[in-house]
């Protein structure tokens, strides 16, 4: 009940009775502003996708673009209208307020870079405005907004967080410890055999996988997450020591 009244703060009845209020009080209002942020999403995806395959821009689909940004904006507008900025700014809306009057923003900020800014702006600039207009995909969070269940998730996923976050620090602790004892020892056996010709290629793995600590950290989260084969990692400690590779097994 706790997840399902924070997941549905700010979606309350709209007092008043002008026009804007009736309007953004309808029920069918929250149902079209879900397909168009489904569509504008895919629509996104499609300009995404053009220019994989294209250097050259799509009229159509910034023409999509645009229309969709002159709908989101007059979204705002209207809930502006209807709820009132004061109702907007309390403590149970503004955190939608902001983000969809951010959302407004982007697209708006994308147009009059393309427009007049580009042809002159640097290479960092444009990275920085093509992040941005990627950040656009942010449109699909507004739909818990409008779907109570979703929103129940979202808050369960986001209450989880703080357990969470001490797993991971947990993780990161058992990490690092390994590997400071994996990569002293892996130091030494490299000093003593650096000319060692008979241990050239057992030489090679373990200083490409153990040479220095962030190799080492690398090594031991690939080995964690999947990236490669733990055994890949773990056979060329045989040739260090036992206990290192002991060590290993134990992480």
């Amino acid at each position: 009940a706790k997840f399902s009244e924070i997941a549905s703060q700010g979606l309350g009845e709209v007092g008043g009775d002008s026009w804007a209020a009736k309007l953004v009080n309808h029920q069918m209002f929250d149902s079209v502003m879900v397909v168009i942020v489904l569509l504008n999403c895919c629509m996104l995806g499609a300009q995404v996708q053009h220019r994989t395959i294209s250097s050259e821009p799509s009229l159509l689909l910034d023409v999509i673009e645009f229309i969709s940004s002159i709908g989101f904006t007059i979204e705002l507008v209207l809930r502006i209208a209807g709820y009132g900025l004061k109702r907007l700014l309390s403590k149970a809306m503004r955190n939608w307020f902001f983000m969809d009057s951010f959302l407004v923003v982007l697209p708006w900020m994308d147009f009059v870079y393309t427009t007049w800014i580009h042809q002159d702006s640097e290479v960092s600039v444009s990275n920085l405005f093509k992040l941005i207009k990627l950040a656009k995909v942010l449109r699909l969070v507004r739909i818990m907004r409008f779907c109570g269940e979703l929103g129940v998730m979202a808050m369960m996923i986001v209450s989880s967080l703080h357990s969470l976050f001490w797993l991971l620090i947990l993780l990161v602790s058992l990490l690092y410890m390994i590997a400071l004892i994996v990569t002293d020892g892996c130091t030494d056996f490299l000093k003593e055999n650096q000319d060692n010709a008979a241990l050239a290629e057992a030489y090679e793995r373990v200083q490409v996988a153990y040479g220095s600590l962030w190799s080492t950290l690398y090594t031991l989260f690939k080995s964690m997450a999947g990236g490669i084969s733990w055994g890949e990692n773990s056979d060329p400690l045989l040739e260090v020591s036992w206990i290192y590779f002991s060590v290993f097994m134990f992480y």
